[in-house]
């Protein structure tokens, strides 16, 4: 049986994406958005800016897709 998409890990769904099932990056963002935006939040300590930087910031993860490396810790093999 298939995994669900949820039940991809990030370098499933990297995979899947480049090959051009787009739709998927959206679960990535979802996944990683509060940790993303709590992180940006402390940085810049303004809440006004928070969410344009986050945007940014997930538009150039997207743009560079192609140089996504998984954490040495959940490659398997």
């Amino acid at each position: 049986m298939a995994a669900t998409a949820a039940e991809l890990t990030d370098e499933a769904i990297v995979d899947r994406v480049r090959g051009g099932d787009t739709a998927l990056y959206e679960i990535l963002v979802r996944r990683h958005n509060q940790r993303l935006s709590r992180t940006i939040r402390a940085i810049l300590r303004d809440d006004r800016d928070v969410e344009d930087v986050m945007q940014l910031a997930y538009i150039d993860a997207y743009t560079h897709l192609d140089q996504f490396r998984a954490p040495r810790s959940s490659r398997r093999g």
